[in-house]
């Protein structure tokens, strides 16, 4: 007799919460990761398959591997429903996409036959499937029949997350972002300028209005990016969707000005011009094959390409290395041309907590002067360094510990005294969350700085309420986050030469005569 679906193992969702929630798709890939793990599966966690199951099903139910729903068609069809030879099916699978059209086997299917290739950067061999059961089919069958408007990628970081036990998150500094709190960090930094510059252009004459939407849409396309701490890439896939945006909005103002066809500019912005560094192999996967989906579902929509047509494939798109950023040169890891923005959300790991392999990467990038400093600041540091000469803009989010007591004088101290490190815009402190279950609520700081000086310079504050926010424009901002000029206060041993040593300050010991019984 065929096995039945554990009800206990069944994805539903918490009352009030609509089926059609990112939410709720998450429960059904944590439904499956508990099954798997009832059934004896080991090495499911960030570095097993449940991602890589979770990107198909994205992507299937998106259209990019031609009609949208085939490869679950296909595999409800091609496998037995006691769920014996799932397995094998996505082997097979895995090596049809990364073969090119012409150098496939004979003897493919019509659903198999159309399938895009995929490069072998982007879908790497080598990981290992569990043996799968009739209700890990069953489960995997049901999210694939989930409606598509749930799909963002951006909580594919959300799935890793949720994947690694609190102890594994808290070891690796991992805190996934949501797309709401990236806009935080992409607005200041640079989307808030183009959107300006484009309001601009639209209050001008026709005949101006035309050169000066033209000149703002070269600009972005020639904008470099770099997420030197990227996980799964959702800054990086933000981004993008934010850029694409401010190009449809270019273009239809340029439609607007009487232009079509050929009066339109041809290249658009693409993934080719986002790169990202990540340390984890299982997370770097996820970037390169999250980006392709991204871009392909932009494409998609903008070329008006029908339901039945595959995506194309992605030889020329993000460029996600995987490696310790920290122990590499960013520009010339990525052929030495300068980034025009560098962004991110490094790993949060405090002093205490530190295994030995990052403490070596604390001792390389500050040597003798780490001290106290988290983790996160290391990436600040290694930012600061490649910016003299530059005209690069970082922006950070950080542990907001940075900013506060010991750890300003030991990371800021060294920088303002070199000189040419400047704040162009903080958000003071606030708790950066998560959209997955088991999400940490971590209080963070955003920092954007560069080599130029600005002025006025932009900071906000959470006041009451979650999302309501004072905004100031000061001069300057100092690294305890407040307006104007301060230079950090380092710690001393002793007092000065005008001020008696204290030794016990005020200790109530009654001349000696105060006597203490249990």
């Amino acid at each position: 007799m065929q096995p039945q679906v554990q009800p206990r193992l069944e994805a539903r969702s918490a009352p009030g919460v609509s089926d059609r929630t990112p939410e709720a798709w998450l429960a059904q890939f944590d439904a499956l990761r508990a099954s798997l793990a009832e059934g004896g599966a080991s090495g499911q966690g960030g570095d097993g398959a449940l991602p890589r199951l979770a990107m198909w099903t994205h992507a299937d139910a998106l259209g990019l591997f031609g009609v949208p729903g085939i490869l679950r068609r296909c595999m409800e069809a091609e496998t037995h429903p006691d769920g014996r030879d799932l397995a094998g099916w996505f082997t097979r699978l895995i090596c049809v996409l990364r073969c090119p059209p012409g150098q496939r086997p004979a003897g493919l299917g019509p659903g198999w036959r159309t399938l895009p290739w995929l490069s072998r950067e982007m879908l790497p061999a080598g990981c290992a499937l569990p043996r799968f059961q009739a209700r890990d089919r069953a489960l995997l069958l049901r999210a694939r029949a989930l409606p598509r408007a749930e799909r963002s990628p951006v909580i594919f970081g959300d799935l890793l997350q949720s994947m690694l036990g609190r102890g594994e998150r808290r070891d690796q500094g991992v805190h996934y972002t949501s797309e709401a709190r990236i806009g935080r960090l992409t607005g200041p930094l640079f989307m808030d300028a183009l959107r300006e510059r484009l309001a601009v252009c639209r209050s001008m004459p026709p005949a101006q209005a035309r050169p000066a939407l033209r000149a703002l849409h070269a600009r972005i396309l020639g904008l470099r990016f770099l997420d030197p701490a990227c996980g799964c890439g959702n800054i990086l896939i933000v981004t993008l969707l934010a850029l694409r945006g401010l190009e449809d909005d270019i273009l239809a103002s340029l439609r607007g000005l009487g232009l079509s066809g050929d009066g339109l500019p041809g290249s658009r912005v693409g993934a080719a011009q986002l790169h990202g560094i990540e340390l984890a192999k299982p997370a770097a996967r996820i970037a390169r094959a999250l980006m392709w989906i991204t871009e392909a579902t932009l494409d998609r929509r903008r070329d008006g390409r029908g339901p039945d047509e595959p995506a194309s494939p992605n030889p020329g798109g993000s460029v996600i290395v995987q490696g310790n950023a920290l122990r590499m040169h960013w520009r010339r890891s990525f052929g030495g041309a300068e980034f025009d923005y560098i962004l991110g959300n490094p790993p949060f790991v405090g002093k205490h907590l530190r295994n030995q392999a990052q403490k070596a990467d604390m001792a390389l990038v500050f040597g003798r002067g780490a001290g106290a400093l988290d983790l996160c600041a290391a990436w600040l540091r290694r930012a600061a360094d490649q910016l003299p000469g530059t005209r690069t803009r970082v922006a950070f989010v950080l542990t907001s510990s940075l900013t506060q007591g010991e750890q300003v004088h030991l990371l800021w101290g060294p920088l303002l005294k070199r000189g040419g490190v400047h704040i162009h815009f903080a958000y003071r402190s606030f708790v950066w969350d998560a959209e997955g279950p088991g999400s940490a609520k971590v209080h963070c700081v955003i920092i954007g700085f560069g080599a130029e000086s600005v002025s006025p310079t932009r900071l906000f504050e959470q006041r009451s309420g979650k999302d309501v926010e004072r905004e100031q424009w000061p001069l300057s901002i100092h690294p305890y986050l407040l307006p104007g000029r301060a230079r950090p206060v380092a710690a001393r041993g002793s007092a000065g030469a005008d001020i008696p040593r204290a030794v016990y300050g005020s200790k109530p010991v009654d001349g000696g005569a105060l006597l203490l019984s249990a």
